[in-house]
């Protein structure tokens, strides 16, 4: 499963001093990290970013304004507009006055929905497209499954007791307890956090190198330790793994039917750490 996001990227345009627009048509992947640099040294420009969309069925959209000299006092406001991709109508996003707020959040976006995202300005008595729009897709939408053992193929994953397990699924409790819902990951996007469907407060995480399901909590270490990335089966390239985001190299798998992380290459461990998608 790949989640998808809105394109990181970098509109340049120079707004002059005259209100007349001229932007560059290009556009520039940015890294996560990376800021909107000076490349001139003319007074009368600023810049804008839209930098992305983040979450599943709410996005937000960056908007990044760098002035350079003093003619942006004649800046009013900037407001972020979209539409979805073949409706000709755009929604309003916020509106915004100070020059200094440089984050703009657009609430309610669909999941996986193709958008079109803009960006239009004041400038004294003009009003502009900051930008050519933008067009991409928000997050995949979530959705529920299992998963089976490879080796031990009638076991699924589940949580009894909050402890991570593998057994056997007979009853509809332990159909409950071995479905999850697939979300972006909590710490990375482009990850997968695991949500438990009948103690929906609650996420698989690791802790002690033990896999349990505890109650969410707003810390970056939870977050980091409920976020896991999907990887090819390591037993079977058909089938997945689930690799720990802040411990590289260590997959869920089972040791005496209880979940754990480990780092073990050996064969039994590589047939531990498989499992497949059962819905």
């Amino acid at each position: 499963m790949e989640s998808k996001e809105l394109a990181r990227v970098l509109a340049l345009c120079v707004v002059t001093s005259m209100g007349m627009a001229a932007c560059d048509g290009e556009v520039e992947i940015l890294d996560d990290e990376e800021k909107l640099v000076d490349e001139g040294d003319e007074s009368d420009e600023f810049r804008a970013g839209v930098l992305g969309a983040e979450g599943i069925s709410e996005s937000e959209i960056q908007v990044q304004w760098d002035p350079d000299g003093s003619s942006y006092s004649n800046f009013k406001f900037y407001r972020i507009q979209y539409r979805k991709v073949g409706n000709p109508i755009w929604g309003n996003g916020p509106k915004f006055s100070d020059v200094n707020e440089d984050v703009g959040e657009v609430g309610g976006l669909q999941c996986d929905t193709d958008y079109k995202i803009r960006v239009k300005t004041r400038y004294g008595a003009f009003n502009f497209q900051v930008g050519p729009a933008v067009t991409g897709s928000t997050h995949e939408c979530p959705y529920t499954d299992s998963f089976s053992s490879f080796n031990f193929p009638d076991r699924r994953i589940r949580h009894q007791g909050f402890r991570g397990k593998i057994t056997p699924i007979v009853t509809q409790l332990d159909i409950d307890d071995s479905t999850f819902w697939v979300e972006q990951g909590l710490a990375d996007p482009e990850c997968q956090s695991f949500r438990s469907s009948n103690f929906p407060g609650r996420y698989l995480r690791h802790r002690n190198y033990k896999i349990y399901l505890d109650p969410e909590e707003s810390s970056s270490v939870f977050r980091q330790d409920a976020t896991f990335c999907l990887r090819p089966g390591r037993a079977d390239a058909s089938m997945t793994s689930f690799e720990s985001l802040n411990y590289p190299d260590y997959y869920i798998r089972h040791i005496g039917f209880k979940l754990y992380i480990s780092d073990s290459t050996s064969e039994g461990a590589k047939a531990d750490s498989t499992f497949n998608s059962v819905n």
